[in-house]
């Protein structure tokens, strides 16, 4: 069997080296005619899979090993009979991460109250449902919007907490955690588009860690610059990677859609499309092993005086990734330089909180509690102090 793997993607030949013919490709060198022989392709958001790429090759396995897949062409392969595979909910802990350092970081600000303010979330899927996860757990009311999902809890007489996205705009923090839908009854592009942004609360911080499309930004920038909202994060873009740099005097962080980079995440999206790949062409599945291990030991001397910031910097810095891309894009030459993607590719290597392990000597009982909620490791069974 040939595969060919996007040569960036995160340990790739540990995944799929023993599973056959493994060719490395670049997404800009990759065509349909190194792919005329392939039988399975493996690929990341940069690389379209359509039908310009894929006929007249024999390829009957494509994966992504990425949550969302509007870079393919589904219905293409539909028609084909090829099949397809993503990795739903593989980052998902990765953005809710993320997502932690921006709200500690705008607590800092001033612009989010952590106990009692009200977090407006759109989208309650994998990402969704982790963010509401790490919101509660800093004390914040998490208010939930997902269409979809209701209709199903009603059709199943199920009760449900869902609000519409008119309630959502109340809200003093709305983040949005949708896939990107151009049509349907549940489209998603443009959905925060000018008349939607005009009704957000004032002074409500809005971000979109989704795709971009689901944002109006240029409105978004009027916005802001009148002082109507009262802030703004973007992680995700229109136009990626020729992103409008006019934001950045704007934003309180922007950052390369990087918030689903950490490594874990990156290899959990290698282990999902490897167990597809198996099971597509019958493959006995056997361990792979991964050549990096993040995890570590915070020891209770170090972590004596820390408070919660503290603990989150120590696995994730938000505020690097936003200084990262503001510096990389002065030195932007003109749309064919590829900083955008380029930090993306290179992109370090980020262990999640569950890489950590803590004791907890001297740790205020209530942090321990915080700390164990978000994710980090409890290493002893130790009575804290309150």
């Amino acid at each position: 069997m040939i595969i060919y793997a996007d040569k960036n993607i995160a340990e790739v030949a540990a995944g799929f080296s023993n599973l056959g013919d493994l060719h490395l490709y670049s997404p800009g060198q990759i065509d349909n005619k190194i792919l005329e022989k392939t039988d399975a392709l493996v690929v990341r958001s940069v690389t379209k899979v359509n039908e310009q790429l894929l006929a007249p090759s024999k390829v009957q396995f494509v994966g992504s090993v990425t949550a969302g897949f509007n870079h393919v062409d589904t219905a293409y392969l539909n028609r084909r009979g090829t099949a397809f595979y993503s990795a739903p909910g593989c980052n998902a802990v990765s953005v809710s991460q993320y997502m932690t350092g921006v709200l500690l970081e705008l607590s800092l600000k001033g612009k989010v109250n952590l106990k009692g303010g009200r977090i407006g979330i759109v989208g309650f899927g994998c990402v969704g449902k982790q963010v509401d996860r790490i919101a509660k757990a800093l004390g914040l009311e998490t208010v939930l919007n997902d269409p979809p999902l209701e209709r199903e809890a009603v059709a199943s007489g199920q009760s449900h907490s869902f609000v519409s996205l008119d309630d959502i705009l109340d809200c003093d923090v709305i983040t949005i955690h949708v896939p990107y839908e151009k049509k349907g009854p549940d489209g998603t592009h443009n959905l925060f588009n000018e008349d939607r942004l005009h009704r957000v609360k004032k002074g409500a911080v809005v971000m979109n860690i989704s795709r971009g499309g689901i944002l109006d930004e240029k409105t978004l920038l009027k916005l802001l610059s009148s002082g109507h909202l009262g802030g703004a994060i973007l992680d995700t873009w229109e136009n990626e990677p020729n992103i409008n740099k006019d934001l950045f005097p704007h934003l309180d962080f922007a950052t390369p859609h990087i918030a689903g980079h950490s490594w874990n995440g990156k290899v959990n999206g290698v282990r999902m499309i490897r167990s597809a790949l198996c099971g597509h062409f019958k493959i006995k599945e056997t361990p792979a092993h991964y050549s990096v291990s993040l995890s570590a030991e915070l020891s209770a001397q170090e972590t004596n005086n820390w408070k919660l910031m503290d603990f989150v910097k120590r696995t994730y810095d938000v505020r690097v990734d936003d200084q990262n891309l503001r510096e990389a894009m002065k030195k932007e030459t003109g749309p064919e330089t590829p900083i955008f993607e380029s930090l993306r590719q290179n992109y370090r290597q980020r262990p999640e909180f569950s890489d950590f392990s803590f004791s907890a000597k001297s740790i205020p009982k209530e942090l321990v509690e915080t700390l164990i909620r978000l994710g980090f490791k409890h290493s002893e069974p130790i009575i804290p102090n309150s």
